[in-house]
Protein backbone atom coordinates (compact mmCIF):
# COMPACT_ATOMS: atom_id res chain seq x y z
CA UNK A 1 0.00 0.00 0.00
CA UNK A 2 1.31 3.26 -1.26
CA UNK A 3 1.79 6.24 1.86
CA UNK A 4 -1.17 8.05 -0.42
CA UNK A 5 -3.28 5.04 -0.07
CA UNK A 6 -2.28 4.69 4.03
CA UNK A 7 -3.29 8.47 4.32
CA UNK A 8 -6.88 7.60 2.08
CA UNK A 9 -7.57 4.82 4.33
CA UNK A 10 -6.81 6.55 7.67
CA UNK A 11 -8.61 9.48 6.69
CA UNK A 12 -11.60 7.38 5.74
CA UNK A 13 -11.54 5.36 9.07
CA UNK A 14 -11.90 8.58 10.88
CA UNK A 15 -14.73 9.80 8.96
CA UNK A 16 -12.96 12.70 7.43
CA UNK A 17 -13.56 14.19 4.24
CA UNK A 18 -10.62 15.72 2.35
CA UNK A 19 -11.48 19.28 3.12
CA UNK A 20 -11.88 18.44 6.87
CA UNK A 21 -8.61 16.62 7.12
CA UNK A 22 -6.53 19.73 4.93
CA UNK A 23 -8.33 22.21 7.58
CA UNK A 24 -7.26 19.99 10.61
CA UNK A 25 -3.84 19.67 9.08
CA UNK A 26 -3.00 23.38 8.11
CA UNK A 27 -2.60 22.92 3.93
CA UNK A 28 -5.36 22.51 1.10
CA UNK A 29 -8.19 20.42 0.03
CA UNK A 30 -6.37 19.84 -3.43
CA UNK A 31 -2.92 19.11 -1.38
CA UNK A 32 -4.40 16.25 0.42
CA UNK A 33 -6.26 15.11 -2.73
CA UNK A 34 -2.65 14.89 -4.90
CA UNK A 35 -1.06 12.97 -1.78
CA UNK A 36 -3.71 10.49 -1.84
CA UNK A 37 -3.48 10.07 -5.89
CA UNK A 38 -0.01 9.48 -5.39
CA UNK A 39 1.04 12.73 -7.54
CA UNK A 40 2.43 14.51 -4.56
CA UNK A 41 4.74 13.58 -1.88
CA UNK A 42 4.41 15.26 1.44
CA UNK A 43 6.86 16.97 3.36
CA UNK A 44 7.82 15.22 6.70
CA UNK A 45 6.36 18.00 8.56
CA UNK A 46 3.20 18.15 6.97
CA UNK A 47 2.56 14.52 7.11
CA UNK A 48 3.33 14.45 10.52
CA UNK A 49 0.26 16.99 10.78
CA UNK A 50 -1.80 15.00 8.78
CA UNK A 51 -0.92 11.94 11.09
CA UNK A 52 -1.74 14.35 14.06
CA UNK A 53 -5.28 15.10 12.58
CA UNK A 54 -6.18 11.59 12.25
CA UNK A 55 -4.92 10.21 15.75
CA UNK A 56 -1.96 8.07 14.11
CA UNK A 57 1.09 7.58 13.79
CA UNK A 58 3.59 8.16 11.22
CA UNK A 59 6.40 5.46 10.79
CA UNK A 60 9.19 5.64 8.31
CA UNK A 61 11.11 2.22 7.32
CA UNK A 62 14.24 1.81 5.29
CA UNK A 63 16.08 -1.51 5.07
CA UNK A 64 19.62 -2.45 3.40
CA UNK A 65 18.46 -4.17 -0.12
CA UNK A 66 21.84 -6.36 1.14
CA UNK A 67 20.22 -8.07 3.35
CA UNK A 68 16.67 -7.82 2.20
CA UNK A 69 17.21 -7.86 -1.69
CA UNK A 70 14.11 -6.98 -4.11
CA UNK A 71 12.23 -4.31 -4.14
CA UNK A 72 8.81 -3.82 -1.21
CA UNK A 73 5.60 -3.22 -2.66
CA UNK A 74 4.94 0.69 -1.91
CA UNK A 75 8.58 1.27 -1.01
CA UNK A 76 10.30 3.68 -3.73
CA UNK A 77 13.95 2.23 -4.64
CA UNK A 78 15.64 5.85 -4.20
CA UNK A 79 14.69 8.35 -2.06
CA UNK A 80 14.16 11.50 -3.81
CA UNK A 81 14.58 15.00 -1.86
CA UNK A 82 12.94 18.18 -3.37
CA UNK A 83 14.62 21.78 -3.15
CA UNK A 84 11.42 22.68 -1.08
CA UNK A 85 12.25 19.55 1.73
CA UNK A 86 15.87 20.80 1.72
CA UNK A 87 14.90 24.41 2.35
CA UNK A 88 12.99 23.38 5.03
CA UNK A 89 15.14 21.36 6.60
CA UNK A 90 17.86 23.90 6.86
CA UNK A 91 15.73 26.40 8.07
CA UNK A 92 14.22 23.61 11.01
CA UNK A 93 18.21 23.32 11.78
CA UNK A 94 18.76 27.25 12.08
CA UNK A 95 20.52 27.29 8.32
Amino acid sequence: MTPGEQVRAWRRRRGLTQAELAAAAGTQQASVSRIEKGTDVPTLPLLERIAEAMRCNVTITLTDRDEHPGRVEGIPDELRVTDRNIRHRLKSNGR
